[in-house]
This record gives C-alpha cells, sequence and structure tokens, in this order.
C-alpha cells in the first residue's frame, strides 16, 4: 500500500471522497456514484477514495456481484482515461485488498497516507483513528483487524462471511445508536496527534498543516489554531453527498449533485 503520494499529476484537479457505504440495498445511492465518476473532468489527476467504498467487504467474489461490479467498472474507466484512483481501507471495508483493487488499475492506500501537494504535505486518512474517546470501537477495531483472526476468517465460507457482515453491521448500528454523538467524533487528542504526526500518525512529513477525513459523517471546513485546517468528507446519502477538491485555485467543499453546474459549484 502507498503511505507517501507526490508527483506531477498532483497539479491538477484533485477529488477527495469517503463513506460511499455502497449495497446493494441502496441503488440510488450507488448510482449517485455512477453519475460522479461520469461527470468527472477527464483532465483531472486523480480520485481518493478514503475509506467505505462499501458498505462491507469480506470475499472477493463480490466484484462480481452488484455494486461492486458497477463500481469497479466505472472506476476503471477512470483510469483508462488518464485519471488516477487511489482507495484506502475504512472501518466498513477494511479486507478489502490490494489484489482485487490492482486488477481495476486503483492504487491501494495506507491509512494514514501523506500526499505532497502544492509544496505542502497533506495528511490523508479515514477518520476512525481521530475518534479516540470511542474506546470500545478502537479495541474491536485491534481485534477484527488482527492478522490471525484474518486468516480465520477467510477461510469461510463464503455465504458464512455474509452472514457473520450482517449480523456485524446490525450489532454496530445498535452500539452507535446508543452512544453519545460526541464520543463518535473526532476528538481534540485524536486531532493533535494526526497534525503532529505522532502515534498511528507518525509518519514522515510532520507536522501537517492540513487533514482531510471521512467517517464521521459530519462535512465541513474548520481551522483548528496552532495546527491547520481541517477538511471533513461528507457520507453519502440518496440526496448526494459533500466532497474535496483541490485545484490551482486552493482547496474547496462541495456538494455532488450541486443545484447548478454540477460538481463545479462551491459550497465553501
Amino acid at each position: 500500500m502507498r503511505s507517501c503520494l507526490e508527483g506531477a499529476w498532483t497539479q491538477r484537479a484533485l477529488y477527495f471522497i469517503s463513506d460511499l457505504h455502497l449495497s446493494k440495498d441502496a441503488p440510488v445511492r450507488t448510482q449517485n456514484f455512477l453519475d460522479f465518476c461520469s461527470e468527472m473532468p477527464r483532465d483531472a489527476g486523480a480520485l481518493f477514495i478514503l475509506g467505505d467504498l462499501f458498505d462491507f467487504w469480506i470475499h472477493g467474489r463480490q466484484v462480481d456481484e452488484s455494486p461492486a461490479a458497477e463500481t469497479f467498472s466505472a472506476l476503471a474507466e477512470l483510469v483508462q482515461n488518464g485519471i488516477r484512483v487511489f482507495c484506502m481501507p475504512g472501518n466498513r471495508d477494511f479486507a478489502l485488498g490490494t489484489t482485487v483493487l490492482e486488477r481495476f488499475g486503483i492504487e491501494a492506500l495506507a491509512d494514514p497516507c501523506v500526499l505532497q501537494v502544492g509544496g505542502e504535505a497533506v495528511l490523508l486518512t479515514h477518520g476512525d483513528l481521530l475518534c479516540t474517546d470511542d474506546r470500545s470501537y478502537q479495541r474491536f477495531r485491534r481485534v477484527i483487524r488482527h492478522p490471525a483472526l484474518l486468516t480465520v476468517l477467510r477461510a469461510l465460507p463464503y455465504p458464512a462471511l455474509r452472514g457473520l457482515a450482517h449480523g456485524l453491521r446490525r450489532g454496530s448500528r445498535r452500539a452507535v445508536a446508543q452512544k453519545d454523538l460526541r464520543i463518535t467524533d473526532a476528538t481534540a487528542e485524536g486531532l493533535s496527534r494526526a497534525f503532529l504526526g505522532q502515534g498511528p500518525f507518525a509518519i514522515g512529513g510532520a507536522p501537517f498543516a492540513r487533514l482531510i477525513h471521512g467517517h464521521t459523517h459530519r462535512p465541513g471546513r474548520e481551522d483548528l489554531p496552532g495546527l491547520g485546517q481541517r477538511l471533513v468528507l461528507g457520507d453519502w446519502r440518496d440526496d448526494g453527498t459533500y466532497f474535496v477538491r483541490h485545484d490551482p485555485s486552493g482547496w474547496q467543499l462541495h456538494h455532488f449533485p450541486a443545484d447548478e453546474g454540477g460538481m463545479e459549484t462551491s459550497t465553501s
């Protein structure tokens, strides 16, 4: 997985999205994403998917099923048109591995990752590592991603894995519904560690002046005194999403679909 990105392609328009949670139960959301891909300018430099492309990912057989089949076809077309596509694991689809992504020309990103753009080191992360007050989730995250457990799970039959995934999703929804909203948001501690390159964010390039993440479903832009600028991506819903675009005019938060002019209308 890539942990540091740079190159001439960063001088072109860059798009950042996350938390699509695509599934066969949300066809409108999937169509919104396909429309997003079709409307992306063909001279764009790259599309960054910062986690949770799918509502869950458990097995390579999903590539032949909806909505993965349509999704990967659209992303492969972007790659064929010269747009680089990067995908970072999220808390829902962390088992989506490099082997599957590379079949479609998609480049796997480590979480966290550093993007060098415009002479600036930008920190990219899914966002769940920022929620340090959600201790029960952080414990679960460490357990479910342990290599030994993943090896055991991958040996299970596909139908059994699907049943397990649906059970975990139901349990997760109940747990989130019972938690204080502040617990499921990024904390001051988590943000400080990210900007300063500490703990799980201890990678080259720190301190960072800019952070882009998803996961919290609270899109916006925030200037944090003494740290830097935080850009939060939106989750995808039937009525669209908020995404980030970078071009020579700077960093902008947009809504898709926009009321006028597609993805070129800024909400910032």
